[in-house]
This record gives structure tokens, C-alpha cells and sequence, in this order.
């Protein structure tokens, strides 16, 4: 049964800012092409049950489902009700019946024990108020003998992304974006949080999954589809087209030949629970 004491990973800020870019998200570079490596990583097959934790509008879990048909099931979970819907609408387009959408938070699980075969989660266990805590609930709902596949974003010296920071700090000095209390840019951190959560096996590669952009506009349009754009709306108007002026001014002076690089070094971290 689920833990009745399992700590919440409800963060209500989270949840509004994906809520709010629900419509824009699917146009986010990157991040499709990291959860689809995602599903590859996790090696699905036919017939495997498979949860996808924080789903979001469905990008794991559409090749998911096509992997484990027709005799699999996956189940996506979210707290963003307009992403879950996104992600139902997409399902419906592409006539996928081997996959479901559900409210659920990432660390307080409505399954039984031993449940799943594979637990895949694409870019977003940095978001989790305490991780670690929600890994021990993705053991306890894996099988004895299934795995855990995450992909986390590595530290960067990305220019571009720290003069972003530094910019929003100025503007919003008590704002700060969410993050898991504990961290994952790094392998080895992966490898400690799986291993502390029991499970074994634990293998990590990283793959670049940075994009050069045409301009500095095109830079500020991916942005506005991400979680971060929903930072910025909660500026004031005149800000935020300050924020929008600085910022395409500095990408602009990084503009190389092959265009404007954005940096997406991405871990994929692998756990088995054990068999006994």
C-alpha cells in the first residue's frame, strides 16, 4: 500500500508555472529530444507496465506507450492539470490506448507496492522539493528487478544562462527559482541519491543536447515556452521588455557562424531494484 506518511512534493508555484505554460511548452527546443533519449535509455519493450513521473504534456510517455504495445500499459503522472490535459489530447490525436494520465504527486504515489516494471522520469526530479525522498517511493512501486531512469540537466558555465540569472536577480530580489534541495548536475550526485534510495546496477552517460539558435529572438521564444517564462511573466510589463532587451543585446555579441549555442549537457541515470 502507499505510505501514508510519504512527504508531499506539492510545490504550488511549480505547479502554477507549468499550469501557465501549458500551451507553450511543446515548443521548448531541447527537451522533447532529451525525454525521447529517455525512453531509449530505458530500453522499453512490449508488454512492460511503465509509470512516467511528472509527465507533463506527454513526451515520454506517447513513445513509451508505442514501445510497450499492445500488450503494455504506461501511466503518466503530474500536478499540472493543463499539462496532463495537453498530454491526454495528444494521445487521443495519435489513437494511443495503451497509456493514461493521472493527478498525482511524485512522492506520495496511489499504487500498490511492486507495481511497475520501469519508472521514467524526464527532466524534472530537480524540481522535487526532496528527491531523495520521492527515489524511495519509486523503489517501493518498482518490481523486484525493475529499473529507474531519470535524466537531469549537468551544471553549466553557459554564459548565457548565468547573465539570464543574474538579470532576474536584480529584478526580482526575493524570487528564487524552484529546486530539489538536493542536487543532480553531476554524475557522481546520481550515483549517490539512486544508491542511497537501494537501488544497484547504476549506470550514467551523458549526452549534449544544446541547439544553436538563429537569433536572439528565436533564443527568447524557446525560453517563453519553458517553466522559466512563467518567471518572467510575474515581472512587470516594462520589465520584462527591459529583461527581453538586455538579453537579446547579450546573446546577440555570443552569435558565432553556426548561430547562438545554448548548452544541454543531460545526464541519464539507470537504477535496478534489486532482486532480493
Amino acid at each position: 500500500m502507499t505510505q501514508p506518511d510519504a512527504p508531499q512534493n506539492k510545490n504550488p508555484e511549480v505547479i502554477k508555472g507549468f499550469d501557465t505554460v501549458s500551451d507553450t511548452y511543446d515548443k521548448a527546443p531541447s527537451l522533447r529530444g532529451i525525454a525521447e533519449h529517455l525512453v531509449k535509455v530505458a530500453k522499453l519493450s512490449r508488454g512492460l507496465n511503465v509509470l512516467d513521473i511528472g509527465c507533463g504534456t506527454g513526451w515520454a510517455s506517447i513513445p513509451a506507450a508505442h514501445a510497450v504495445t499492445p500488450s503494455g500499459q504506461v501511466i503518466g503522472v503530474d500536478l499540472s492539470k493543463n499539462q496532463l490535459s495537453r498530454a491526454k489530447e495528444k494521445a487521443n490525436q495519435v489513437g494511443l490506448k495503451h497509456v493514461e494520465f493521472l493527478e498525482q504527486d511524485a512522492s506520495k504515489l496511489d499504487f500498490p507496492d511492486e507495481n511497475f516494471d520501469v519508472t521514467i522520469c524526464a527532466s524534472v526530479i530537480f524540481f522535487l522539493p526532496d528527491a531523495p525522498a520521492a527515489l524511495k517511493e519509486w523503489y517501493r512501486v518498482l518490481k523486484p528487478g525493475g529499473r529507474v531512469v531519470f535524466s537531469s540537466f549537468a551544471d553549466s558555465s553557459d554564459p548565457i544562462k548565468l547573465k539570464f540569472n543574474e538579470r532576474m536577480s536584480l529584478m526580482n530580489p526575493g524570487e528564487k527559482p524552484p529546486a530539489s534541495r538536493a542536487k543532480f548536475s553531476r554524475p557522481e550526485d546520481c550515483q549517490g541519491h539512486l544508491s542511497e534510495a537501494g537501488f544497484e546496477q547504476i549506470q550514467i552517460s551523458s549526452e549534449q543536447f544544446g541547439h544553436f539558435a538563429a537569433s536572439g529572438e528565436e533564443w527568447w521564444e524557446g525560453l517563453m515556452s519553458s517553466y522559466q517564462g512563467y518567471r518572467i511573466s510575474a515581472l512587470p510589463a516594462n520589465q520584462i521588455a527591459q529583461l527581453k532587451a538586455d538579453m537579446i543585446h547579450e546573446i546577440e555579441l555570443l552569435r558565432t557562424p553556426q548561430g547562438i549555442w545554448r548548452d544541454r549537457m543531460t545526464h541519464f541515470s539507470t537504477g535496478i531494484r534489486p532482486v532480493s
